[in-house]
């Protein structure tokens, strides 16, 4: 999943980037490799409509997701925890169903 995610990032990157962007390998340094502020907050976008999650607001800075690496970190832990959620709104539905018909 992770190198699938890193590469849909990259392409996403290659999208956004007037200038282009050149190789950037996954722990290089976004800013260094001339992703600004505006083409980092359409990247997380556009994750967050693919990925149907939001960045909570404290990672929206730069500075704490400074490579491909931790967003899709970051991506990947928020999906997990997706993943979670609906496994355990489906086992408690399903536990409350079986109560309620039970009597």
């Amino acid at each position: 999943m992770k190198e699938k995610l890193y590469e849909e990032i990259i392409l996403i990157l290659k999208e956004i980037s007037e200038d282009g962007i050149g190789e950037i390998k996954i722990k290089d340094d976004l800013k260094e490799n001339g992703i600004n502020s505006l083409i980092f907050i359409q990247m997380l976008v556009l994750l967050e409509e693919r990925y149907d999650f939001v960045f909570e607001d404290e990672m929206l800075d730069q500075e704490k997701l400074s490579s491909i690496d931790a967003v899709t970190d970051y991506v990947i832990k928020n999906e997990e925890w997706l993943l979670f959620e609906l496994l355990y709104f489906c086992f408690g539905y399903r536990v409350y169903c079986q109560r309620v018909y039970q009597t």
